[in-house]
């Protein structure tokens, strides 16, 4: 028997003040956990144990951990070591991502919103029928990347502007 393990989002936080600060991040969907490691995949931890966590991102300006509860619609935070873990959202969210100035991206249902750290000044800056399930951002070229589900066999990764302008689909015809 095959045992499949979904692990979501796996998240390497490469800090400047030394080589033992580097862990990677990522969600064990099966488990239900919140987990970190060393790069060499040593003195893995878990961070979080909580029931449907699906996506993980870092602010690594605040030193703060960031994971989804798509079931709950909710957005929860901790610090890097997942002490003082809060909720921070709860309006349907599902995957995240954060740009180099720490403003943080979600989506559900097609449409993906950013807000500022603290979760004020939430925005909608994608609306389309379509489903996107994961998204991610390119810090240097100053876009948003995500996968829109046009239907069964016609997939593409679509990027815009961090404020969601200038859509354009950069590669089509993917299947899910």
């Amino acid at each position: 028997m095959i045992n499949y393990r979904f692990l979501f989002a796996l998240v390497i936080a490469l800090f400047p003040v030394s080589a033992s600060a580097q862990k990677m991040y990522w969600t064990d969907s099966v488990e239900g956990q919140v987990k970190r490691a060393n790069l060499d995949g040593t003195e893995v931890e878990v961070l979080a144990n909580e029931t449907g966590v699906f996506d993980v991102a870092i602010d690594t300006i605040r030193g703060k951990l960031y994971w989804t509860r798509p079931l709950l619609g909710i957005i929860r935070r901790a610090n890097l070591d997942g002490t003082q873990a809060e909720t921070v959202f709860e309006d349907e969210a599902s995957t995240l991502a954060i740009d180099g100035q720490g403003r943080v991206y979600f989506s559900a249902d097609g449409r993906i919103r950013r807000s500022d750290p603290d979760f004020t000044n939430v925005e909608l800056i994608v609306s389309t029928p379509l489903t996107s399930t994961n998204i991610t951002i390119d810090p240097t070229g100053n876009k948003i990347y995500w996968n829109a589900i046009f239907g069964a066999d016609d997939n593409a990764i679509v990027r815009a502007n961090l404020d969601g302008s200038d859509p354009e689909a950069i590669l089509t015809g993917l299947d899910e």
